[in-house]
């Protein structure tokens, strides 16, 4: 087992995880009728050791609205989506199948990779 102050967390490799996209936001606002709240996953490597896993378990939080204009016989249809809400809520992390403390830097820094994974 790799001791928790022994990770470069800054240097972390994104490898698999399940969780929604920033490009899909309005997909879920539209389909959930404004709000959803779902557990997701996010599992990443360290840059020079991939024995290390790092897993992390988090509930993805997403709200919104969406605005629809019908148009007329004269003005085309039209309809946009506002997201109010995007937020990440950490509540595991398992390294190498053993779970950790959550301290608030570590959950910072894994916010942070999580939040470039949904956005890009």
């Amino acid at each position: 087992m790799t001791a928790v102050n022994k990770i470069d967390f800054l240097n972390l490799v994104f490898v698999d995880g399940d969780f929604t996209k920033s490009s899909d936001f309005g997909d879920v606002i539209y389909e959930s009728e404004g709000s959803s709240c779902d557990e997701k996953f996010a599992c990443f490597t360290e840059a020079h050791n991939d024995d290390t896993e790092i897993f992390v378990e988090f509930e993805q939080e997403i709200s919104g609205y969406f605005d629809e204009c019908p148009g007329d016989y004269w003005t085309e249809g039209s309809c946009s989506t506002k997201v109010t809400c995007d937020d990440i809520h950490i509540y595991k992390v398992k390294i190498d199948f053993v779970e950790v403390e959550i301290t608030k830097e570590l959950e910072n820094v894994l916010k942070s990779l999580i939040r470039k994974q949904i956005d890009c």
